[in-house]
């Protein structure tokens, strides 16, 4: 990896490494030709869940870590594209919005169809 390790990386950048709770960097990037260690605090109880998931997986901390936040992010950005593509529906004119109450009210109709339905 190199010379230099994670305590002068957060000594350079100011950031403190007091309390963390993982020992070792859970991902190495490469920006612009520099070495970037990002660091992740979990709870204890988290720490061992994580820790009892990589034994019985036999997978590293630092990878399942990384497709938890790889998959998360990737459904972040998901619910973002959804979001933009109604508001451009909304603003196009192409949908028309449902007043409040009205959602609520047709929630209520299909709560009550439900459970005459299932009542019957």
């Amino acid at each position: 990896m190199g010379g230099i390790g994670i305590a002068e990386i957060a000594a350079k950048l100011g950031v403190s490494t007091a309390g963390t709770v993982t020992r070792e960097p859970l991902s190495w990037g490469c920006i612009s030709g520099r070495l970037i260690a990002m660091e992740v605090q979990f709870t204890s109880a988290t720490e061992k869940k994580l820790h009892a998931l990589a034994i019985e997986s036999g997978r590293r901390t630092d990878d399942l870590v990384e497709d938890a936040m790889a998959g998360y992010l990737e459904e972040v950005v998901q619910v973002r594209d959804r979001l933009d593509s109604r508001y451009d529906d909304l603003k196009s004119g192409r949908v028309k919005p449902i007043p409040g109450e009205e959602v609520f009210a047709r929630l209520r109709a299909r709560s009550e169809a439900r459970k005459q339905k299932s009542g019957s």
